[in-house]
């Protein structure tokens, strides 16, 4: 199997200016500007991420502790930090640069395949530890700002625990209306097709300090090793890097207001890529065909085959199958009987028999694939950190207790929850 990144750059020519003056402005320069609070790096460096994963370079989080005791170590690693915020590690890159060779070390990413339910993959990057921590300490100050202007667009995907509330919302609104169309949406290569123009925008109206983070990672071709291949990515952001997820969030947001505001009828949450809408049936199909129109403007494809429709009601079953029958839906999209459903956020939501199927699936397939992660984990090489730390994630209770609490059994799928 092998991943395919297509290019589709953007035009750049009306934002040319205002990025290089927002580029060059939170540039350290001569003014010494820092852009991340030295208390957020000790914080780091006394308490680094749990992500065990090397880098192309070999190094880990957990290198850090070599310098955590020492005065010079940790001023260096202070001054590297805030010099790859400011996207000045290594010396000035000219974000804009011709040149697809003048490349430097810490833009680059290693790329792990991680099967989907299908037979595709899912790119995650793995940058530079570097680029990671900048990043991550970059958002760290901005979340409760970013989190109001995406909750502003019914975007959860910084809200505490924004799966979750998403999830509970649209059971109990389902509930306390069972007559009401449910819809999960599903985009082709979501995060590589976003735009990164959109992504700009987003950065000059709510986070200029971040553009000159933004430009040195993805203003041009972004350099993935993927099995001893070199692959260019043109488009979008990487799922992996530390702002991806709000990189993309931030892009869509254009989108998802348009959404919201041709659709005053109709509930419509999401989490990044992750868009649910629920609604009586004839105002909620015409949702999902002005999604997917707004999808093809932005150079998107809603992947119609993962898009899924489901009521409690017969009646609006069968108003669905005619809305589909004259044109007023998608040929292929999926819509389900009552006594079947959805999953939001792959978590069931439908009938009792439904949900007690999928339950039981989940915990069968639960055993093989720890099976797998602990052969891999097993072996030397690449790969065996990742699968331990899979292993040990996926053996936890947490995720038993995440379906349990989305669930809902006060409200619905009591049967199911209690068999």
């Amino acid at each position: 199997q092998s991943l395919q990144f297509q290019p589709m750059p953007d035009d750049l020519h009306e934002l040319r200016e205002p990025l290089r003056s927002a580029y060059h402005r939170h540039a350290m320069g001569n003014q010494g500007l820092k852009l991340l609070a030295g208390a957020d790096i000790d914080n780091m460096i006394n308490f680094p991420p749990m992500d065990r994963s090397a880098d192309l370079a070999g190094h880990r989080y957990e290198h850090w502790g070599a310098v955590q005791h020492s005065a010079a170590g940790r001023a260096a690693l202070h001054t590297i930090l805030q010099l790859a915020a400011a996207a000045d590690l290594g010396g000035r890159l000219d974000p804009w640069h011709t040149d697809t060779q003048s490349v430097h070390l810490d833009s680059v990413s290693a790329l792990t395949g991680l099967p989907k339910t299908d037979t595709t993959l899912r790119p995650i990057c793995n940058p530079m530890v570097v680029r990671k921590a900048s990043g991550r300490l970059l958002l760290l100050p901005l979340r409760p700002q970013l989190s109001v202007r995406f909750a502003h667009s019914n975007q959860l995907l910084l809200a505490q625990d924004g799966c979750l509330i998403m999830g509970l919302l649209l059971r109990i609104i389902h509930a306390c209306h069972p007559n009401w169309v449910i819809v999960t949406t599903d985009k082709s290569a979501a995060f590589q097709r976003i735009s990164r123009n959109a992504i700009r925008r987003f950065l000059l109206d709510n986070a200029p300090h971040m553009v000159p983070y933004f430009e040195r990672y993805y203003s041009g071709s972004s350099r993935l090793f993927w099995q001893g291949e070199t692959l260019l990515s043109h488009t979008g952001t990487q799922q992996g890097c530390a702002g991806g997820s709000v990189f993309y969030a931030g892009g869509d947001l254009q989108q998802q207001d348009a959404l919201l505001q041709a659709a005053a009828d109709v509930v419509i949450l999401a989490t990044a890529d992750d868009k649910n809408f629920l609604g009586e049936a004839g105002p909620t199909a015409d949702t999902v065909m002005h999604l997917r129109k707004l999808a093809a403007e932005d150079n998107e494809k809603l992947n119609m085959g993962k898009c899924h429709m489901w009521s409690h009601n017969e009646t609006t079953y069968a108003e669905l199958l005619r809305l589909r029958n004259v044109g007023r839906l998608p040929d292929d999209i999926n819509i389900h009987p009552p006594h079947e459903g959805v999953h939001i956020l792959q978590l069931p939501h439908g009938g009792d028999d439904f949900v007690q199927h999928e339950l039981r699936r989940h915990s069968a397939a639960a055993a093989p694939t720890l099976r797998r992660y602990a052969d891999v984990a097993a072996q030397p090489g690449a790969g065996s950190v990742q699968a331990a730390l899979q292993l040990i994630r996926r053996s936890s209770n947490c995720q038993l207790d995440h379906i349990h609490a989305a669930l809902l059994p006060a409200h619905t799928h009591d049967n199911a929850v209690a068999r």
